[in-house]
C-alpha cells in the first residue's frame, strides 16, 4: 500500500513538473511563458491532482496508520504481558531457589539425624548380638560342664561298682555265694 501511494505521488509530480520544465525552456530557444488559460488549466489540473492524491493518501494512510497503531498497541500489550509473565516466573524461580536452599538444609539435617539413629541402631544391634553370643557361650559352657560332671559320675559309679564287686569277691565266702544264689532263685520263683 505504501509503495502504491509513493508511485502515485511520483507520477503526479512528473505530470505537473514535466510541462512546467518544458515550458521554461530547456534548450537554446527561450520562450516566454505567458500567464494564460493554458497555465491556469495546468495549475488547476495540478491542484486537483494534488487534492486527489492527498485524498487517496489520507484514505489509505489513515487506515494504514490506524491499523499500524493498533498493531503496535497490541504488540506493546502483549510485550507487557510477556514481561509480567517473565517477571512472575523469575520471582517464582527465585522463591523456589530460596526454598530449595531451605529444603536442602532440612534434608541434610534429616539425613544427619537418620545417620545418627542408624548408627545407634547398629551399635544396639551389635550389643544384642554380643550378649547373645556371650549367653550362648555360657549355655554351651554350662552344658559341657554338666556333660563332664555326668561322665565323671558315671565313671565314678562304674569305678565304685567295680570296687564294690572286687571287695565283695574278696570278702565273700563260698557259703555266702550259695546263699545269694538261693535267694536269687527264690525271688525269680516268686516273680513267676
Amino acid at each position: 500500500m505504501r509503495i502504491s501511494v509513493a508511485i502515485l505521488i511520483s507520477v503526479a509530480l512528473l505530470a505537473v513538473a514535466g510541462p512546467v520544465a518544458w515550458a521554461s525552456g530547456g534548450g537554446e530557444e527561450h520562450h516566454e511563458v505567458h500567464f494564460g488559460k493554458a497555465m491556469i488549466f495546468q495549475i488547476v489540473n495540478f491542484i486537483l491532482l494534488a487534492c486527489l492524491l492527498l485524498y487517496v493518501y489520507r484514505k489509505n494512510a489513515a487506515g494504514s496508520f490506524e491499523k499500524r497503531s493498533l498493531e503496535i498497541q497490541t504488540a506493546m500489550e502483549e510485550a507487557a504481558k510477556a514481561k509480567k509473565a517473565a517477571e512472575d516466573k523469575y520471582l517464582e524461580y527465585q522463591t523456589r531457589v530460596v526454598q530449595l536452599d531451605d529444603e536442602i538444609g532440612k534434608i541434610m539435617e534429616l539425613a544427619k539425624g537418620d545417620a545418627a539413629k542408624e548408627r545407634e541402631s547398629i551399635v544396639e544391634e551389635a550389643k544384642k548380638q554380643s550378649e547373645k553370643i556371650v549367653q550362648q557361650g555360657e549355655l554351651t559352657a554350662k552344658h559341657e560342664v554338666e556333660l563332664a560332671k555326668q561322665e565323671l559320675r558315671r565313671e565314678a559309679a562304674e569305678l565304685a561298682a567295680q570296687m564294690a564287686a572286687d571287695a565283695v569277691k574278696k570278702a565273700a565266702t563260698p557259703e555266702d555265694q550259695r546263699n545269694w544264689v538261693k535267694t536269687y532263685i527264690d525271688k525269680i520263683g516268686e516273680v513267676q
